[in-house]
């Protein structure tokens, strides 16, 4: 799965089972891919502190990365 935030891209293996994304970054710890420079750029940015292992979708979301409850993402992972 990849997933984009302007120039900078994260991608991450799906090995089991399915995964939503519904508009909104989802990819977290599990970087298995990613753009060369994406960890110095977060962490210049002030987005990712460096000290643990960069967590996409909490430093380059525009909007909280946990999606509300009533949001089409989450309602997808009850279904």
């Amino acid at each position: 799965m990849l997933e984009t935030a302007g120039r900078w891209w994260a991608a991450e293996r799906i090995t089991a089972g399915t995964h939503n994304i519904s508009n909104g970054l989802t990819i977290r710890e599990r970087i298995a891919s990613a753009a060369e420079g994406l960890q110095a750029y977060a962490a210049e940015r002030g987005l990712w502190p460096g000290d643990r292992p960069l967590d996409f979708a909490a430093a380059f979301s525009a909007t909280p990365a946990e999606p509300s409850p009533y949001s089409r993402q989450a309602l997808a992972h009850m279904a």
